[in-house]
This record gives C-alpha cells, structure tokens and sequence, in this order.
C-alpha cells in the first residue's frame, strides 16, 4: 500500500524517496536513535546469558 502523498516514478514503480517521507511524517519508519539503542543493549548484555537475535518494530506496526 502506498502512503497517501507519495509519487511513483516513471516506470511506474513507487518513488522511494517519497514513500520515505511519508512514513516518516507519520512515524510509520523507526529513527536512528532507537536502532542504536538496541545494537547497544545487544553489545552490552552479559556473557552468562544473551541473546543474538533482536526483533525491533515501531509502536505504529498492527499486531
């Protein structure tokens, strides 16, 4: 589904830079802060038990 406000390109595929600004006014793409966050809890967590996979979604994602 394209995002309403978000061109297509000439052939006819959707214009990504567009569909990025999109998602991005409405909150829809997570920021760079948050993904940094996670990489760091990731590197950080402890030797006795961890964890290498991390599931990250935005609070706007349906479940």
């Amino acid at each position: 589904m394209v995002p309403a406000g978000a061109g297509t390109a000439d052939c006819g595929r959707p214009d990504l830079f567009a569909l990025s600004d999109a998602a991005g006014r409405d909150g829809s793409l997570t920021d760079i802060e948050g993904i940094v966050d996670a990489f760091a809890l990731l590197y950080r967590q402890p030797e006795r038990i961890w964890s290498f996979e991390l599931d990250m979604r935005t609070s706007k994602e349906k479940w």
